[in-house]
């Protein structure tokens, strides 16, 4: 089955590296009319697909002059910041050279037009905070953080378990720093008081009644165990059946770049080779470790099942539980 994968996967490697190469040139060239015609927003998705379908420089500097007009000066830093820091071939193109000297040299003149907000919460003690701009979530770690933002009237929220508090907005000009406060109020009722009003559904000091044998009882852990083994199986299989094509795709990239008598490679490509050999090598290490893991599992699976189906006497009093791992598979509990 591996051997008739990795034919497969050469030859529509093939095809669709030739595919993605016609596609990317297409979608770039109308990107160009498109942002020559001052329509920014469409010469963006157009480069932006021109990027996902072949790297190239030049996408990325057309693609981050496009997020600058429109305002998403986030969005054009982060793009020229990966122009720049990338490491071009010492035989690439004069295009792609004199895209990333483009790209520094806007980078250097976006810089001090960048917004910074801080978002401050009080009390700043809350925990399992939520946040968002806009509408969009923005990660709590950047609570407390200044961090750069678009230009323009932004809505900022937050909520957390057991808390609650009214929409902020503020306006932000280019170059400008500014806060977001957002007070927090409690919503919840206090632990103390959640056993007073729990009325005839609890016990009299308030807490939940006990639970008896005949409500702990359910499927058996050996079924249960049997269907996650299953899960875990299949998902093995499926990754190991990826990490296959994926290095037979990466050998096939390293194949292409050597044309010379007897298939040897130009020196001038020998690390894009060598990098797509030790891309190949890592997918095939994983491809591997997929099998492995999802023989493991079904095997493991299989058997659970046909215990579960066969064992009557466990119930969730007993305490088993199957566990499956890497290289090990059993069970644990009181018998």
């Amino acid at each position: 089955m591996v051997a008739a994968l990795l034919l497969c996967a050469q030859r529509v490697g093939a095809q669709s590296d030739e595919e993605a190469r016609a596609g990317a040139r297409a979608a770039a060239s109308q990107g160009i009319k498109a942002f020559k015609a001052r329509r920014w927003a469409e010469a963006a998705d157009l480069m932006g697909r021109a990027e996902s379908l072949m790297h190239a420089p030049t996408h990325l500097l057309y693609l981050g002059q496009a997020e600058e007009k429109q305002g998403h000066l986030v969005k054009a830093r982060e793009t020229y910041l990966k122009l720049t820091r990338e490491t071009l071939a010492p035989n690439a193109s004069t295009a792609f050279k004199k895209a990333q000297a483009d790209g520094e040299r806007l980078l250097e003149a976006l810089e001090p037009r960048l917004p910074y907000v801080n978002i401050l919460v009080v009390p700043n003690d809350a925990a399992e905070l939520n946040v968002t701009m806009d509408g969009t979530p923005v990660p709590a770690a950047l609570v407390g953080v200044e961090h750069p933002i678009d230009p323009g009237e932004h809505t900022f929220e937050v909520t957390a378990k057991g808390w609650e508090g009214d929409p902020v907005s503020i306006s932000i000009a280019e170059g400008e720093h500014k806060n977001a406060e957002i007070t927090l109020r409690q919503t919840e009722v206090p632990v103390e008081d959640a056993g007073e009003s729990a009325g005839t559904s609890g016990t009299t000091d308030g807490s939940a009644p006990p639970v008896t044998p005949a409500e702990s009882e359910g499927m058996s852990p050996w079924t249960i165990g049997g269907f996650v083994g299953l899960g875990v199986g299949a998902v093995g299989i499926g990754l190991g059946t990826y990490f296959v094509l994926d290095a037979a795709s990466s050998r096939d990239k390293a194949d292409k770049l050597c044309t010379g008598p007897n298939g040897e490679c130009p020196t001038e490509v020998k690390p894009q080779v060598d990098s797509y050999d030790s891309d190949a090598d890592a997918s095939n290490r994983l491809a591997v470790v997929g099998y492995v893991v999802g023989g493991v599992g079904i095997v493991g699976g299989v058997v659970a099942l046909i215990i579960g189906a066969n064992d009557g006497s466990v119930t969730a009093e007993s305490g088993v539980r199957p566990y499956f791992g890497l290289e090990s598979v059993g069970v644990a509990g009181r018998f």
